[in-house]
């Protein structure tokens, strides 16, 4: 069979109308004209079976005149013509990243970027949801990595109006389609997001992004958005469980086990230049370019050189404080929080720049500030705003790839901060910053999601909960650290004259492993488990790392010697005396960790967002970064496991106490996690309202361990619902494992209830206990030890005296 044949069976297979395909068989079941096209489609399948064995053996004379002859040079001469009139110029792989000329995701050469600010590209693009828009079959969507759109406000707006359209699609088939009822949507939402502060509360379609937001800074007004995909919250939560009075000794327990000093912001730059000049260096040198065309044409930078705006751009670049700025096509002018990031930008740029860049500098600031360049030229001012969309899409790779993916391999002071969205140098936050950012959230974007684990997540959330424990107990930490390293000493290997691993990666390994270790017993199956997947992660973080090894450069020495390090370090034969030291050591660690996490959950539920929940995390979430947190997930395991859960739920409150007890009790299961998860979120359907409109309220707490707690109030006219939960809770123990419950944890500890809050009594909708106000001195307050009388967090509901007989008094 031909070439030519072999297509025409092709393309008439492709053709074959779907129901002959589908006829089942050529027999009396099926009608005539199915049992003929089945027997045609079994000839055409018989005739492309055969030629694929035949057409390979037609090829070999060709595919030998093109292969050419090693040691001929001039026998490659077809073959090297064939591919120079391809579309695409074979190269080197390493020669990609400096002479590539499209846009990527990042630095991944395989993922090409589409331009989705055209129109046709978009609709394209977007025709699966459209569809699935005009058929309900989705509420809402997530969009990932906006920041690498050329104007995302305008793409988002589009999504709004697809929505409109499609929903209009419905009853007006014919009408939906006219650029009249486009431009009507289009104008309509243009007009919302430009003149109404509060519009991201009220779009017709939900649509959040994941959008990361630096410090201080807030999500673009004119996007519409219901807000983002929770890592801010992720962040906020997290700190809340860091005690911010040990970052002095955090500094000096890292500096003298890792040898240095570190100083975080200047490591985020020089990573951030590094990537630039290595992985993004083609991305980096088209936008030079175009930068240099632009001052070509300027009476103030016609005369810099190429050089001298590289190292400008650069050093910008390096020293850029967030993801993105906000330009568009339409700007006028700049936002003032545009005009401080660049400044801020530009102030600790020029810093560390040579003085004959200076002029570059102040080129490059006068047209990101969009000051005039060429005051009569509109081919100036077009270039100039494609050069600043162009460099918005270039800021964001640079941040990510320096910071995320490099600098939270390298500064490993307490890692469970070194997360998407987070700030590392800011070790914990304080009770009145979490209110007052909550008493924001509120306020401005109450349908932003609340996250505590995504597909990104550099640890899971409960490996986190886990490493916070650390920063309460720094000096055994120090002990256990200058422990394990004795004990390890023998196993560290050499690369190129160092030990390996360094002593930065040794430390980040002890982090992971008591974030990671299994909480029941383990058997040496499970050792070898842990031993791979610990194995995996710690070589993805030195590549990550790109101080001794990565993924271009590889450094096999080093790589070998850390996974013999991990392997001696994890034998689990008697001899190893760390493992059994660290278990030891790690046993209390998961404890405390445990009651962290049930904290954590209860608080993303319960502030103001939409909780988000990330496969597997309702259990405890153990994992690690990609691929780690992305393996298969028991969900049969689950399903028994909250089948229990709802069945003793509708039981009398003595048997559910006696239920919830021993999910206290098998805490290492992590069916207590599951519990308050069902729990909390039934809650929060039967009060939905409260939860979507209700204000946040924070609560002061007194007495001897006030800051141990974090109590808030969410209420509205009807309804008042308290949630407590405990922080930084090793410190209540006594270096033993106790839960948090009682009057001998929390004594003379209460939590200040405002007058206008109009409640007697309140219930706990985890336990089923009632708690009553106390009024010492006239005020109203909530007794800690009442509150988490047997349960380590509590959900507390306003309610009457006249409560039901099964519920128990205090």
């Amino acid at each position: 069979m031909g070439e030519i044949e072999l297509a025409q069976s092709i393309r008439a297979l492709l053709e074959t109308p779907f129901d002959k395909v589908a006829a089942r068989r050529g027999d009396a079941e099926t009608d005539s004209s199915q049992s003929h096209a089945f027997q045609d489609l079994k000839r055409s399948l018989s005739v492309l079976s055969e030629s694929r064995s035949a057409f390979p053996k037609a090829l070999q004379p060709s595919l030998a005149a093109f292969n050419g002859k090693a040691g001929d040079a001039r026998s490659f001469d077809r073959l090297d013509g064939l591919i120079r009139k391809q579309h695409y110029r074979l190269v080197f792989w390493r020669a990609g990243s400096s002479e590539i000329n499209y846009r990527r995701f990042f630095d991944i050469t395989d993922l090409a970027a589409v331009k989705m600010e055209v129109p046709e590209v978009f609709e394209a693009s977007h025709q699966l949801i459209q569809r699935l828009m005009f058929e309900r079959r989705i509420t809402g969507l997530r969009i990932d990595h906006p920041d690498g759109l050329w104007n995302p406000a305008h793409y988002f707006r589009r999504l709004q109006a697809c929505f409109l359209i499609q929903s209009h699609r419905q009853s007006n088939p014919e009408e939906s389609q006219s650029p009249e009822i486009r431009c009507a949507a289009s104008d309509w939402l243009q007009e919302r997001a430009s003149g109404n502060e509060q519009a991201e509360l009220n779009w017709p379609f939900y649509v959040v992004a994941e959008k990361i937001l630096s410090e201080g800074e807030d999500l673009p007004r004119d996007w519409t958005l219901h807000g983002t995909t929770g890592y801010e919250t992720l962040i906020l939560i997290n700190s809340l469980f860091v005690r911010q009075a040990s970052e002095q000794d955090f500094d000096r327990i890292y500096s003298q086990f890792i040898g240095r000093t570190s100083d975080y912001h200047e490591q985020v730059r020089e990573n951030k230049r590094r990537i630039l000049e290595t992985s993004l260096s083609s991305e980096l040198n088209a936008l030079a370019r175009l930068l240099k065309k632009l001052a070509s044409e300027t009476r103030h930078g016609c005369d810099l050189t190429s050089a001298q705006l590289l190292s400008a751009l650069t050093d910008l670049l390096a020293a850029f404080p967030v993801y993105r700025s906000y330009v568009t096509e339409e700007t006028c002018a700049l936002s003032e929080a545009d005009k401080a990031v660049i400044g801020k930008a530009m102030a600790d740029a020029t810093v560390r720049n040579a003085p004959d860049v200076s002029a570059a500098f102040t080129f490059l600031s006068d047209t990101l500030l969009l000051h005039p360049l060429a005051p009569n030229s509109k081919d100036v001012r077009r270039r100039q705003i494609e050069f600043i969309m162009r460099f918005q899409q270039l800021t964001g790779p640079a941040m990510a790839k320096g910071l995320e993916d490099t600098t939270f391999y390298r500064y490993n002071r307490l890692v469970s901060l070194n997360e998407v969205g987070g700030h590392p140098n800011r070790f914990g936050i304080s009770l009145s910053e979490f209110h007052a950012c909550n008493s924001q959230r509120q306020a401005t974007w109450p349908n932003s999601l609340t996250a505590t684990a995504t597909h990104d997540t550099k640890r899971g959330e409960d490996v986190r909960a886990r490493i916070n424990v650390l920063s309460e107990i720094p000096d055994e930490w120090e002990e256990a650290l200058i422990r394990w390293r004795s004990f390890n000493s023998a196993r560290k290997g050499s690369s190129k004259g160092n030990t390996a691993p360094d002593e930065n990666d040794e430390y980040l390994f002890y982090q992971i492993l008591t974030g990671v270790w299994p909480s029941d017993p383990c058997a040496d199956d499970d050792i070898v488990a842990i031993k791979d997947r610990v194995t995996a992660y710690m070589l993805k973080a030195s590549k990550e790392a790109k101080v001794h090894t990565s993924w271009t450069d590889t450094n096999a020495e080093y790589e070998e010697a850390v996974c013999a390090f991990v392997s001696g370090a994890l034998d689990s034969s008697p001899e190893n005396r760390f493992l059994a030291d660290f278990v030891q050591f790690q046993k209390r660690i998961a404890f405390f960790g445990a009651i962290n996490s049930l904290a954590q959950t209860l608080l993303k539920i319960t502030v103001p967002g939409i909780p988000d929940f990330y496969q597997g995390t309702e259990l405890w979430d153990l994992s690690l970064v990609d691929p780690d947190n992305r393996r298969p997930v028991d969900y049969q395991m689950r399903r028994r496991m909250l089948t229990e859960i709802e069945n003793k739920a509708s039981e009398s409150s003595s048997e559910r106490a006696a239920f919830v007890s021993k999910l206290l009790t098998d805490w290492r299961t992590g069916q207590v996690k599951q519990y308050l998860i069902h729990a909390a979120l039934q809650f929060r359907r039967q009060h939905s309202q409260l939860f979507a409109r209700g204000q946040y309220q924070g609560l002061n707490a007194t007495g001897s361990k006030s800051e141990n707690v974090c109590a808030f109030a969410r209420v509205d006219e009807s309804k008042t619902v308290v949630v407590v939960v405990p922080r930084l809770i090793a410190s209540l123990a006594d270096k033993s494992e106790h839960l948090p419950i009682g009057d001998r944890v929390w004594g003379d500890t209460r939590i200040e209830m405002p007058q206008e809050i109009p409640a007697a009594q309140f219930r706990n909708a985890l336990t089923g206990e009632t708690v009553d106000l106390d009024s010492p001195d006239g005020g109203q307050t909530i007794l800690m030890s009442q509150a988490l009388r047997s349960f380590p967090v509590a959900l507390l509901e306003s309610s009457s005296k006249n409560l039901s007989e099964e519920s128990e008094t205090t």
